[in-house]
């Protein structure tokens, strides 16, 4: 720590976003948190993928270029349903050697920069330097990342992938720590800190089972991606129109597939304008004028103008609409953290759970209008949108983190922000 006399200390965060994977989730969600650390007198430093690191830095922090995984993913021979352990396992996030490259990195720049804090969002090497180094460490989360995680996607239990999880057990136990049944037991079950990334009212089966030991601090979107200096031009949306912003690209449904029945089902409904986000690998013709098609939307410039949004149930869609209160329909597909994410929303009220036979031209239509003139939906996500902005997002985290470091060191710089457990 960065210790002043007089003044409040500073602590040094090493921030570890995974790195392996696609998009930029893992990313987005770290970098709100950093950015917020900063803000609150903190120092900050990154180790990323390359691809990240160019983000990273143009955000102004310093960035260390991480280890590159061997990826093997063979969709024909595992059943995946894009859990922790399958991602880790088909996508190299648990080979012992890039974890052994990993570790050996993180305790390096532990020990030049006298780091404080580790935070990561998967990173299966983080929970080994912390436990070598003495570092804690935090960790976002939700249900699906937790070992008694289920769903009725699932024919059989969950895969445990026993020759991946010995592997990585011969390891750990090199460095004294006890093992793991699971993969996704390295990252949540092993923080000092859980942080969790929505509510208690779309979590309840983490509330059940971990208590009061989670941090619920509504969302971590960062506007660095969801927002552009420059405002979209909805002028062609006409006045008194629905608008229906589609973000269901990258997916497990596939754009040939709900592209054209999202054409189909309102090409005849100039009354409904349809905003949508897609490749640039297949962008049909002759579109009427109420349909509109683009390869890159700032979320945050288009969803608080929106009345609804279809989405394949990402977290940080999910979350964006939600606290802007617009409710949902969510076409998850066969991926599990999605359909979970599809559930929380239709639980609360807040839009609608749709399998991926539900997406043909009829149903869509249907679905949608349902939504768009009920106005019970609209009024469960804006609710939704008052819990989501008591919980103060990266700035609950930020006081969570120094309220653990205060709680070790005295004198570590405060923000005035509420518990985020659930008795909020």
């Amino acid at each position: 720590m960065v210790s002043i006399p007089g003044e409040p200390q500073t602590l040094r965060f090493l921030i570890i976003p995974l790195h392996c994977g696609v998009g930029l989730g893992p990313l987005t969600r770290l970098l709100t948190i950093a950015e917020c650390a900063r803000n609150n007198g903190h120092e900050v430093t990154f180790i990323a993928r390359a691809e990240f690191a160019v983000i990273i830095r143009k955000a102004g922090f310093n960035t260390f270029i991480a280890p590159r995984s061997v990826s093997h993913p063979d969709d024909n021979s595992i059943l995946c349903f894009n859990t922790v352990d399958d991602d880790a396992a088909n996508y190299g996030w648990a080979d012992p050697t890039f974890l052994k490259e990993c570790v050996k990195q993180e305790i390096q720049l532990i020990q030049e920069l006298n780091i404080d804090m580790m935070c990561t969002e998967y990173q299966l090497s983080v929970p080994i330097s912390s436990h070598i180094s003495g570092v804690p460490f935090m960790s976002t989360t939700s249900w699906p990342d937790h070992v008694k995680f289920t769903s009725s996607l699932f024919s059989t239990s969950p895969n445990v992938y026993t020759e991946h999880v010995n592997a990585v057990n011969l390891m750990i136990a090199s460095f004294g720590m006890p093992p793991i049944t699971r993969l996704c037991e390295l990252i949540f079950h092993r923080a000092h800190l859980k942080i969790c990334c929505s509510l208690p009212e779309l979590q309840e089966e983490l509330v059940k089972s971990e208590g009061n030991t989670v941090h619920y601090v509504g969302h971590l979107n960062n506007n660095t991606f969801e927002q552009d200096e420059q405002q979209m031009d909805l002028s062609w949306v006409i006045p008194g129109n629905h608008l229906i912003y589609v973000y269901l690209t990258p997916g497990i449904i596939s754009q040939s597939v709900w592209l054209p029945t999202l054409i189909e089902a309102f090409r005849a409904t100039p009354s409904v304008s349809i905003l949508a986000v897609v490749n640039d690998h297949f962008l049909p013709m002759n579109l009427p004028a109420h349909i509109r098609l683009f390869t890159y939307v700032p979320a945050m410039s288009v969803i608080p103008h929106a009345t609804m949004v279809i989405t394949h149930g990402g977290a940080n869609t999910v979350h964006a609409a939600l606290a802007c209160g617009k409710p949902l329909l969510i076409h998850h597909g066969n991926y599990a953290e999605r359909h979970y994410n599809g559930i929380g929303v239709e639980r609360f009220g807040a839009g609608l759970s749709r399998p991926p036979d539900y997406m043909t031209p009829t149903q869509l239509f249907q679905d949608c209008f349902a939504i768009l003139y009920q106005p019970k939906y609209t009024e469960c996500a804006q609710n939704l949108a008052g819990k989501l902005a008591e919980r103060q997002g990266a700035q609950a985290v930020i006081y969570a983190i120094e309220r653990f470091a205060d709680s070790k060191i005295d004198g570590v710089r405060h923000s005035n922000y509420p518990s985020t457990g659930t008795d909020c």
